[in-house]
Formats: structure tokens, sequence, C-alpha cells
């Protein structure tokens, strides 16, 4: 006996989690509840050579600036975000970009790498051979260069951050110019420190892959600072659809105080990007800053259902034994049940999941709850699966047309049906916890 069963869907609807991987070398992940204390980042992906670039959220200009500090040890890479000078910072998200060191041109034209820089910009001396003229070091040719980066390393336990410009303080990176560096704000420099830098030099474009959408770009001369400019942050761009993760960095120095961009707001990401300036308040209190540009990375997951369906029979009753010890015999009722499960981390789309199945020979369908016959029937599982029952209709052509009407014999069965089908309503939840969401689809037959 041949039996047959066909599952139909069609899923697309995102989700965020902590971490999420864009390619085998590549993701984005988001750390909670970040303050002065070391945080790990929990990863998809292993590195041997990471680069990192990672971003505060500073959710309102009431709390005290911070910046990411970031250090890599062994195969664990660090977090944790630092107010200049060492005071109390208020914890929030930090959003990072982690890649294997290299150069890639498909899925995303991009290359990462580290170098160690010796020298420290501060307030007013912005002087460019402080800086590091990574030019010639790049393997790719840009259109339009995007510069991301981060101090990945914690010699200097007060305060530095990384900045980038076209090898002139004013003007953002380009092809021809790309030069690195770090710099403590208004901070007094009194040991220049050496420290690991890790930089990103990407194109600028929206990339869609199988499983994310990414955009990688630098942004208009429009981002202010956190606390006091009119008009009030955030200062947003706009995206071109909704997106999840997110990471920013300053593109050159406009301002002589020095600064760095940070997620600002209590949602700041999702049709478009909310930014800010900030500024250490080491020599006074202001935090206003001129426009600046900002460059920014940010991905929205395309997460997929992984659908599994099991079919397992039992006979449930006979004309002789009953309900005890059923056999398979003539006139035995068998239960046929069809779990449907989604392991997935995303969702099925709304309304799509179908189940089709054929009359086993020698059979006939139970289209009605009539003595031990009982029509089609659907049952969540213990982790709810967001679905229903819909409908449920009927062949006699072997599947050709479902515009049959099953009319019950004594028994609650019809000889005619040939085949079935159970339409749901809603849509198949994803897996979040322990336990897959699933469902049950159960019919029953007589045996002839």
């Amino acid at each position: 006996m041949i039996r047959r069963y066909l599952l139909i869907l069609i899923a697309l609807c995102p989700v965020i989690a902590g971490a999420y991987p864009i390619t085998s070398y590549l993701e984005m992940v988001k750390v909670s509840s970040v303050s002065n204390s070391w945080k790990s980042l929990t990863l998809d992906n292993s590195y041997s050579n990471p680069v990192v670039a990672c971003t505060y959220n500073l959710t309102s200009g009431a709390n005290a600036e911070g910046s990411v500090r970031v250090q890599v040890l062994g195969s664990t890479i660090l977090v944790r975000v630092q107010r200049p000078l060492n005071g109390a910072v208020s914890a929030s998200d930090v959003y990072c970009t982690v890649s294997e060191a290299g150069s890639y041109t498909s899925p995303i034209k991009y290359e990462a790498y580290t170098i160690d820089s010796t020298q420290t910009n501060s307030n007013g001396n912005w002087g460019i051979p402080k800086t590091i003229n990574v030019t010639g070091s790049k393997v790719q040719n840009y259109t339009n260069p995007v510069v991301t980066g981060q101090v990945m390393s914690f010699n200097d336990p007060n305060f530095v951050t990384f900045w980038s410009s076209a090898c002139n303080k004013n003007n953002p990176a380009t092809n021809a110019a790309i030069c690195v560096g770090k710099h403590t704000g208004e901070s007094d420099i009194t040991t220049e420190y050496t420290e690991t830098l890790g930089y990103f030099i990407a194109e600028q474009a929206e990339y869609t892959l199988a499983n994310a959408h990414v955009k990688i770009a630098l942004g208009a001369d429009t981002v202010r600072g956190a606390v006091t400019p009119t008009p009030a942050p955030p200062y947003n761009y706009t995206l071109p659809r909704s997106y999840s993760y997110a990471t920013a960095t300053l593109s050159a120095m406009d301002g002589g105080d020095g600064g760095w961009a940070v997620l600002y707001g209590s949602n700041p990401i999702s049709t478009s990007i909310s930014l800010a300036i900030d500024e250490d308040t080491v020599r006074n209190t202001e935090r206003n800053h001129t426009t600046e540009q900002v460059a920014y990375w940010v991905m929205e997951p395309i997460q997929h259902p992984e659908l599994s369906l099991k079919k397992t029979i039992a006979t449930i009753y006979d004309p002789i034994n009953l309900t005890s010890n059923p056999k398979s015999i003539p006139g035995a009722v068998l239960e046929y049940t069809l779990l449907g499960e989604n392991s997935g981390d995303g969702p099925a789309d709304n309304n799509s999941i179908v189940l089709t199945d054929l009359v086993p020979a020698n059979t006939k369908l139970c289209v009605a709850d009539i003595a031990n016959c009982k029509a089609p029937y659907f049952t969540n599982g213990a982790q709810n699966s967001g679905l229903s029952l819909a409908s449920t209709t009927y062949s006699n052509d072997n599947g050709a047309t479902y515009t049959f009407t099953a009319t019950p014999d004594a028994e609650g069965a019809n000889t005619l049906v040939t085949n079935f089908k159970t339409a749901m309503s809603g849509s198949f939840l994803p897996q979040t916890g322990a336990t897959a969401p699933s469902f049950t689809v159960k019919f029953r037959v007589i045996l002839d």
C-alpha cells in the first residue's frame, strides 16, 4: 500500500535574535545591557582573526556619554561601554559587526583588517601623521567606499575611540585616500598607548542575500551632538526597508573637540537609523557638536521555516476486540496521524499550510463523527503552532478536483472519496525555545 502526502508552504517573516550570521565569515550581533563590565559576544561563526566594529545605543542625552571598548582574548571577544576617565554609564544595547579578516567580493564587496596604531589624536591635535594611511593595503577598488572601525584592544585604561578620514581631517575616506586612527577627544594625552585598530572598507550598496538584507552607506553631513543642539537628536538616515541590526562610525572629523557616533533613542533602528555624535565631558560638560557624516552597516535577517511532516498509523477499533488491543481486520478503524513541526527560525506565511493525502486502498474514509468514525480533525501541539483548521474538502477523482460532497453512510464513512485536503488558517510559528511548535491532523478509515 502506498501512502502519500503533500505539504505546501511559502514563508518569510524576519525576527531579531542575538547574533545572526550573514555568511560563514561575517555576522552582526546585539548585546543587551552592556555597561562598565566586560561582556563576551556569543557568536554563530568561529573566527581565527576577527575584525570587530561596535556601536553603543545612547537611549537619552540625559545619560552619560559612553563609547564601546573591545578586546580579543584568544577565541573570546569582549565588549564594554566606557565613559572617559571611567565614570558610570547607563547599561544599554551594543551592536557589533564581526568578520574574519580578509578581502571579499561576493555576496558583499568589502575587506576587513587589523593594524597597530602607535599615535593618538586629541583635542587641538588632529594631525594626519598620527593616523595610518592604509590606502595601499587595500586589495579592491571602490566607487563609494564606506569605512567603519573600532579600537580592538584595551591598553589605554581611560578612553580611546576610532576615527577615519581621507587623510584630511574634514573629508571622509575615498578610494584614493584612506587613513585610520584613534583619538581621546578632549582628554589630555599623557601616554600614547599602542592599540589594535579593526577597520572595514566596503562598497556602498544595499545587498540582498538569501538570508539577509544588508545596507552599507555613508550618510549625509547632518548628524549633530547628543545634547543641546538645535534641532535636538536623533538625526535620522532613512532606510529602504525595516532593519534590526546596525553599527555606525563617525567619518572624518569636522568638530575640533572630537566625538564618536552612537545609535540614539529607545528604538534607533527600524525604517531609519537614528544617530547622534557624542563627546566626552572631561574638559567641560557640553556635548554639542557640529554636523558630521556617519558611515553605517544595517542588516535585516531573512529567516526561514524548517517544516517537517511525519505520518503514523494506529488501529483503534475492530469488531471483535473492540478497543482492547484491536487488530487490522475487516471492519477495523485505523487512525492516521500527520504531525507537522516548524523547527526553523522563521514563520510560514499566513494561510499557506495545506495538507493533502489519498485514501488508502481497500478502505473508506470517515467523513462524519458517527460511532468509531471521526471526520479529519486538527489539534495543536504542546507548543502552539499558531494554526487552526480552516477547511476540509474531498475529491472523488484522485485529486483532480476537491469539490465532491462526501455524504456519510451509516458508519460515518464514504466509499467514493479518493483524496482529501485540509487547509490551515494562520501563520505557522517559528521555534523560539526547546520545543518546536507543532500540530496534528488525524483522519480515520474503515478497512473493507
